[in-house]
């Protein structure tokens, strides 16, 4: 009798360890795609900053392509999303399954700057587009994540 429960048992506890496993995993690879959006972001910010730094009348504009962004992971599309405070500051990248919004990977960003309208990507439109991160600006500094 006792094998028999054991046999009937055994089989949905593995099936839970192994969605527990699969989610972890998930999870790790949008945290590994926000940090490297956010670090792609920081990157264009220090840019501005030195460029801004020699001509304080300079309109900073720099974009730079995400390569490396995944379509899918999994069989899931995601969202990548600068996320604001509400002043409009930007305070940290987050990057969603798009039908499981509860799996996610976050990565802060640096402090104090603006988010401009297009602070979102889908993954389903990287098929077709380029991801790009664009820092912008003159007195203060812009961020945004848009397709092109």
């Amino acid at each position: 009798m006792a094998l028999i429960v054991l046999l009937l048992v055994l089989p949905s506890y593995f099936e839970i360890q192994r969605n527990s496993i699969a989610e972890a995993m998930t999870r790790r690879e949008l945290t590994e795609i926000s940090d490297y959006t956010s670090n792609t972001l920081s990157n264009l910010i220090f840019l501005a900053e030195s460029s801004k730094a020699s001509d304080l009348s300079l309109e900073i504009s720099i974009t730079k392509e995400l390569l490396y962004l995944p379509l899918m992971i999994g069989d899931s599309f995601y969202v990548l999303r600068i996320d604001q405070d509400a002043n409009s500051r930007a305070v940290k990248v987050i990057a969603y399954l798009k039908d499981q919004e509860w799996i996610s990977g976050e990565s802060w960003i640096t402090p104090g700057l603006l988010v401009s309208e297009s602070s979102e990507i889908n993954s389903n439109e990287l098929d077709s587009k380029i991801a790009v991160a664009r820092c912008y600006g003159s007195n203060d500094l812009f961020v945004s994540l848009r397709c092109e």
